[in-house]
C-alpha cells in the first residue's frame, strides 16, 4: 500500500496540499499510527488527541476540516463514546474519499 511507504506518502501529502485536502491525509496516517500503538493507554490517547483535532475543533465542522461529509464524519462529534472501530471506520470513509477525489 502506497500510503505506507514515506516517500508516496510525502508525494501524496503535497499533492492533497495543492487542492486544500491535505487534512484527510494526516486523518488517515493519524489513526495507522493510532492502530499500531501498542499501549493501550497511548491509544486512547492518540484517539482523545484525534477527537479533539478533527471533530471537536471550535472553529471548524469536521465536515469542514476533513472534506467529507459521509454520515460517520458528522455523527461522530455528537457521540458520548467513540469506539476505536467508529474511528477505524471514519478512517476507511476518508481513504475512499481520497480515492475519489
Amino acid at each position: 500500500f502506497i500510503l505506507n511507504q514515506q516517500t508516496y506518502y510525502e508525494y501524496f501529502r503535497k499533492f492533497l496540499n495543492h487542492f486544500g485536502v491535505e487534512k484527510m491525509l494526516m486523518f488517515w496516517k493519524a489513526i495507522e499510527i493510532m492502530k499500531n500503538t501498542t499501549s493501550v493507554k497511548g491509544r486512547q490517547l492518540k484517539a482523545q488527541n484525534i477527537m479533539e483535532k478533527y471533530f471537536h475543533n471550535p472553529n471548524k465542522t469536521p465536515a469542514e476540516i476533513l472534506c467529507c461529509s459521509a454520515p460517520i464524519i458528522l455523527e461522530i462529534p455528537n457521540l458520548e463514546i467513540v469506539t476505536t472501530s467508529m474511528l477505524f471506520s471514519a478512517q476507511q470513509t476518508i481513504l475512499h474519499q481520497m480515492d475519489l477525489n
